[in-house]
């Protein structure tokens, strides 16, 4: 444990400095991360399964939410999405939008997301700025609109200010972070990892 506390000073004071805070939300599950850029706009990832990650940003004193990134369709990322999308405007979208059989919190995310922009996913990495923060979000090898595992869709998304740079994988398996390192080394070269599938 002498180890883990000094690395989230050193997290926090690099965050801090830059004037750009990442949170980690208390969702029940898995993850859920808040990012507040320079002029208080907020970048949400994952979405948890109900109303507590909803609440949690009603806490951190979000109004508006200029980026939602939900890596996968599985429940204990996108369950909550519609409760986000129902309390909070929503300026874009990134995540799995494909209308797949038997597949429910899709048509709710879909119903509740009304005027927000979604980025469709493509083949090369592409950015995605906001107040300063580049979003990097990496291209999935061998993507299907309707896998039988969605952890293989699973989105990986890079974000970057100034010197600092983290870097978020979802549920992303290991061959897939393979093909990653054979094909983008230099996009998973960050100062911080949130490892993949629940650590």
């Amino acid at each position: 444990m002498k180890y883990i506390i000094p690395f989230f000073l050193l997290l926090s004071s690099i965050v801090n400095a830059q004037h750009v805070r990442i949170q980690i939300l208390d969702r029940g599950q898995a993850d859920g991360i808040l990012i507040r850029t320079p002029n208080h706009e907020w970048v949400v990832i994952d979405a948890g399964t109900n109303s507590r990650q909803k609440k949690s940003m009603i806490n951190a004193g979000v109004d508006e939410i200029a980026l939602a990134v939900v890596p996968h369709r599985h429940f204990d990322h996108q369950g909550g999405m519609d409760e986000i999308f129902g309390q909070f405007e929503t300026a874009i979208f990134l995540g799995i939008t494909e209308d797949c059989p038997n597949r429910t919190s899709d048509d709710t995310v879909r119903t509740q997301s009304g005027g927000t922009e979604i980025v469709p996913l493509e083949d090369d990495p592409f950015d995605i700025e906001i107040d300063g923060l580049t979003f990097t979000v990496l291209p999935l090898n061998g993507r299907a609109d309707c896998p039988a595992d969605e952890n293989l869709n699973s989105i990986v998304v890079r974000t970057e200010y100034g010197d600092f740079s983290m870097l978020f994988t979802g549920d992303a398996e290991e061959e897939a972070l393979d093909w990653l390192t054979e094909n983008h080394p230099d996009l998973l070269d960050v100062d911080v990892l949130e490892a993949s599938h629940h650590g």
